[in-house]
């Protein structure tokens, strides 16, 4: 006991002590601090001193072509003009006018205060989880989520556009989150299972899952046991079965799987609009509410939602559909669908589940009339590349497409 009464004593000494350090100087020789001043002072010049004289020819070379007047283009070499007329085709004074401009406007600040905010988050995460355990496990929702959702979905859009940057992040990010997934799936049997439990309502409408795969083969043979704990593709709206014979890397079917899921998104949203009137609810009924109830929170986060729809409707569906309709005054930030669009969803949503006896339908139902909406010429959709010669001159030729849309939709679905 003498022992742990020192050990008390001591503790606001060690305080005083630390906080003292971080009060003193970061140096008191004169000598460190000249040295720490002359290199901040580092100068443009002195940075030219430590390139190659090919190196520096070649800057003065590009500065001599910026600065050029446009009659007088006469005086520099072939090799400049070609250069200048390549930087202002590609738009670079664009850009650097835009970045100049922001960052004038405060951008870096703004980054630099929203990291701050985002280690604040984590900071009260931490004492949450260290001090309330049981509570921060089972109830806590950190803003980070929303953050990170938000995030991660501005880096895809990106990466889409070509944005180098972006594409290096995003495969550096998926592959950590899925050695985190591989974790949270590993060790104690308990512990696997009750994060399992969490991850069920993702894996089972879908027909894949994101794994570690190695190039020795002996290291890939977990998916068939992850594949079963998660019940994979138990609800998946196309074949997730063993014996399904497609794949999703080839083009049209992933265009068609990528429809598919757009209706299956806008489809539970119309399902669970409308709350439970039923008076003798069970546990099961309650956890199925909440989950309902994450799930909307998850599409306001992903800016999905608009919690201020423009406008208010009597009919169900329209008024089920109309907080994701893509707010137009905001360069559709909000929302996922277009208001025109709702007829399209209302006939969908009466459709049977799909199989291969119903694919037409589907196609002339939903598929058709959603790309038709969405897609004005056929010729820019990636995937349909391979059939652009299909689509006539101004790419609106859609029966090619029609076509391959039903036999897709055959491949893709389970037998009736």
């Amino acid at each position: 006991m003498k022992r742990k009464r020192q050990t008390k004593q001591r503790k606001p000494n060690e305080l005083a002590n630390a906080s003292s350090l971080t009060q003193q100087p970061e140096s008191a020789d004169p000598q460190q601090t000249t040295v720490a001043t002359k290199w901040v002072k580092i100068t443009v010049d002195d940075v030219l001193n430590t390139l190659s004289p090919e190196f520096r020819k070649a800057i003065e070379d590009r500065e001599k072509a910026l600065s050029c007047p446009d009659g007088e283009t006469d005086k520099l070499t072939p090799e400049q003009r070609e250069w200048r007329e390549k930087y202002r085709a590609e738009k670079w004074p664009q850009y650097y006018a835009l970045v100049s401009h922001w960052r004038n406007e405060g951008s870096e600040a703004k980054h630099t205060q929203a990291i701050k905010i985002i280690h604040e988050l984590d900071r009260q995460a931490s004492l949450l989880a260290e001090n309330t355990p049981h509570p921060f496990k089972v109830s806590y929702s950190s803003s980070l989520s929303s953050l990170a959702d938000v995030s991660c979905r501005y880096l895809q859009s990106l990466a889409q556009r070509g944005n180098q940057n972006a594409i290096a992040d995003l495969a550096k990010l998926t592959v950590e989150m899925v050695e985190t997934l591989t974790d949270l799936l590993a060790g104690e049997e308990a512990k696997v299972e009750a994060n399992a439990q969490f991850m069920r309502r993702y894996a089972a409408s879908l027909p894949y899952w994101p794994m570690l795969q190695f190039r020795h083969a002996a290291a890939n043979n977990h998916f068939p046991r992850v594949a079963d704990l998660l019940e994979l593709g138990k609800n998946c709206l196309i074949n997730a079965t063993e014996q399904a014979n497609y794949s999703l890397q080839t083009p049209i079917n992933r265009f068609v799987w990528r429809g598919l899921k757009h209706f299956d998104e806008v489809h539970w949203i119309i399902r669970n609009a409308e709350p439970s009137n039923s008076q003798n609810q069970t546990w099961d009924g309650i956890r199925a509410a909440g989950e309902n109830s994450q799930r909307v929170l998850e599409l306001v986060a992903a800016g999905k939602y608009n919690i201020n729809p423009e406008k208010q409707s009597n009919d169900p569906i329209e008024k089920a559909l109309e907080p994701y309709v893509f707010a137009e005054t905001d360069n559709h930030r909000f929302g996922i669908i277009h208001r025109d669009e709702i007829p399209i969803y209302k006939k969908s949503f009466k459709l049977d589940p799909l199989t291969k006896d119903n694919a037409q339908a589907w196609a002339d139902t939903a598929i058709m009339p959603f790309i038709r909406r969405r897609v004005p010429d056929l010729r820019q959709v990636e995937e349909l590349r391979y059939m652009k010669g299909k689509f006539g001159p101004a790419g609106k030729r859609y029966s090619p497409l029609r076509t391959a849309v039903i036999q897709a939709l055959k491949q893709l679905a389970r037998k009736a």
